[in-house]
């Protein structure tokens, strides 16, 4: 099951879009992008919040999953 995201219909709409599609989407939005596990494999990522970062899942390079919106 997908993480959707409650009231954020832009975001949740990068499901299945390749990652630089998404990207460039994602910032005519006003948001930014992070990509914390790509193909099974989990990313380093800081804790640091930041606010409209989209952090996703990517699989066969495109978007299959949203963890959150920190």
């Amino acid at each position: 099951m997908k993480n959707l995201q409650l009231g954020e219909p832009i975001v949740n709409s990068i499901i299945n879009m390749s990652t630089n599609e998404a990207k460039t989407y994602l910032e005519n939005a006003g948001f930014t992008m992070r990509v914390i596990n790509e193909d099974g494999n989990a990313k380093a990522v800081s804790t640091d919040l930041m606010q409209k970062r989209v952090n996703v899942f990517v699989k066969n390079g495109k978007i299959f999953d949203i963890h959150n919106i920190s």
